[in-house]
């Protein structure tokens, strides 16, 4: 008996993930990267620090639906786009984002989070260049409760995701 394909994409309508190519979704995770690699390097400041909370904010919503969207499709469970996990995303991103820059604790176990995980990505590359391996570094969060204004930006994921559940319903 032959295996059934398994199938993920659907021929009609959204794909698990497909808001990850929203040209809105896009513009922020460019404008973040830009902005933490470039921007931030020469021009360091308050402007490049709120450039990078508002396109985290738009962008990180819609990975985290992304990433559940693949789980539900691998395991045959998606049904198409919906606005439940999408709230969910976007209430755990604003907590978390809250209190990171609201609780000196929270920002140091961020700031410590995000070094491990540069430091596991540059591994490969440190490991075939035969490169020594530095020590994990943690990364520089600021505390600061006026970047609480940046929650706004969360209204971009919310519109991307409410949109694409309607488009579906249609």
């Amino acid at each position: 008996m032959a295996a059934r394909p398994l199938a993920i994409v659907p021929r009609d309508g959204a794909a698990p993930a497909d808001a990850l190519l929203h040209p809105v979704t896009l513009l922020a995770l460019g404008l973040l990267v830009l902005n933490d690699h470039v921007l931030k390097v020469n021009y360091p400041g308050a402007i490049t620090g709120k450039v990078s909370d508002l396109a985290g904010l738009a962008f990180f919503p819609i990975l985290l639906v992304s990433g559940w969207e693949i789980i539900l499709a691998v395991t045959g469970r998606w049904r198409g786009p919906g606005t439940r996990a999408l709230g969910i995303a976007i209430g755990g991103t604003a907590v978390a984002f809250a209190l990171v820059k609201t609780v000196p604790v929270a920002a140091a176990a961020f700031a410590w989070s995000l070094g491990v995980a540069q430091w596991v990505l540059t591994f490969p590359a440190r490991f075939l260049d035969g490169g020594s391996m530095p020590p994990v570094v943690p990364t520089l969060v600021v505390v600061d409760p006026t970047d609480l204004l940046a929650l706004l930006a969360l209204a971009i994921p919310a519109w991307i995701g409410v949109e694409r559940a309607r488009a579906e319903r249609r």
